[in-house]
């Protein structure tokens, strides 16, 4: 896990993973990156390397929204996400802890 503090954060955070694969011995790295929209680029906040292939699950991304919570304020945010981010835990999560969303 790795942070990056920025004082200038916007009203938009966006959720994002890409996962790549390295070499022969198969080492994958995924990245599941909160990211916020500052002078119209996408600048990540916090992410998580899940260490496997293929989508996040929703307690995956619960988590890295909870740890995220702990060193940023996100409250008023709207949370911008691919609909492969769509998930009923996930989106109860979100309305319960006042997150307003964007599935796309």
């Amino acid at each position: 896990m790795a942070i990056i503090r920025h004082a200038y954060a916007q009203r938009w955070g966006f959720f994002d993973g890409r996962w790549h694969q390295l070499d022969a011995r198969d080492r994958t790295f995924h990245f599941m990156t909160l990211a916020i929209l500052y002078n119209g680029v996408a600048v990540p906040i916090y992410f998580m390397n899940l260490e496997k292939k293929g989508i996040s699950n929703q307690e995956e991304r619960i988590q890295l929204l909870e740890e995220a919570s702990k060193l940023f304020n996100l409250e008023g945010k709207i949370l911008l996400a691919d609909r492969e981010y769509a998930g009923q835990k996930f989106i109860k999560y979100l309305e319960d802890n006042g997150f307003k969303y964007v599935l796309r």
